[in-house]
């Protein structure tokens, strides 16, 4: 599972199979050239929303720790912030930034 989650970096090491994957993706992702990390002038098959997600999950298999307060503290604050970015994004026309959303899946 975690190596399908970081399909979309493997990609960019080799990006002459990116045409196959990217029908895969099509159902869970956009694929919006505009909201997509480029490398070399060649877009990810996901947006940059969508490797922060896979990044994220694919970290948690293969990283896992107990919970704790301290973790359930910071992820209600990660949250927060997700929802803050998000509205201050549609309500201001923020624009797409890839930092943000790469970090935050959001």
């Amino acid at each position: 599972m975690a190596l399908a989650l970081t399909t979309p970096w493997l990609l960019v090491l080799w990006p002459g199979a990116a045409p196959l994957f990217h029908d895969v993706f099509a159902p869970w992702c956009h694929q919006l050239p505009e909201r997509s990390l480029h490398f070399d002038g060649l877009a990810m098959i996901v947006c940059s929303r969508c490797v922060g997600i896979y990044s994220g999950i694919a970290v948690g298999v293969w990283w896992p720790r107990p919970l704790s307060t301290q973790h359930i503290r910071w992820g209600l604050i990660g949250t927060f912030v997700l929802i803050v970015t998000q509205v201050a994004a549609q309500e201001l026309w923020i624009g797409v930034h890839h930092a943000p959303r790469l970090a935050s899946g959001g």
